[in-house]
């Protein structure tokens, strides 16, 4: 059974499936699930969903940074990429911005 990929009836993109996901850890999929829901969020704002803390998480502010540079090496095959844009997070697409 070949099925069709869903698209984003938003952007036109197609949408990425969990199950295409590579293995991620445990904190680099809650960004990945956060970002996907919320897009736009700070990156202090995403530190305290993350970490879901009453102090907002690690100390450090580079730790957003930090575990999202490694969900981005492992998105890159995907063609995918979390990155700050417009004052805060989105999930976009190599080749097309993605909502």
């Amino acid at each position: 059974m070949n099925r069709q990929q869903p698209i984003c009836e938003a952007c036109g993109q197609p949408v990425l499936i969990r199950s295409e996901l590579p293995p991620l850890t445990p904190i680099q999929q809650a960004i990945f699930d956060i970002v996907r829901k919320r897009p736009g969020l700070s990156a202090e704002r995403l530190r305290s969903l993350v970490w879901d803390d009453p102090s907002g998480g690690p100390e450090s502010r580079n730790a957003i940074f930090v575990h999202v540079s490694g969900l981005n090496k492992r998105l890159a095959p995907l063609g995918v990429t979390v990155r700050s844009q417009g004052g805060g997070y989105q999930i976009v697409r190599a080749e097309a911005q993605s909502c």
